[in-house]
């Protein structure tokens, strides 16, 4: 299990940062991401692999003036 934005989902071995937005349905290009309270650089969402019971925040990036 992982623990994303504060909801339990299932695990799945080897999936990157990327995959994980991907499969539920975040945007790639505008969020910011912590793994474990690491903050994950976007050049490397594709090659960060999700540790098993890792806790995960997704942030949406909003524009504004």
């Amino acid at each position: 299990m992982l623990t994303l934005n504060h909801q339990k989902i299932a695990y799945h071995p080897n999936e990157t940062v990327y995959a994980l937005l991907k499969r539920t349905h975040f945007s790639t290009t505008f969020v910011a991401v912590e793994v474990n309270g690491r903050l994950i650089k976007r050049e490397n969402f594709e090659q960060e692999v999700i540790p098993e019971r890792a806790t995960i925040e997704v942030f949406s990036i909003v524009g504004g003036g």
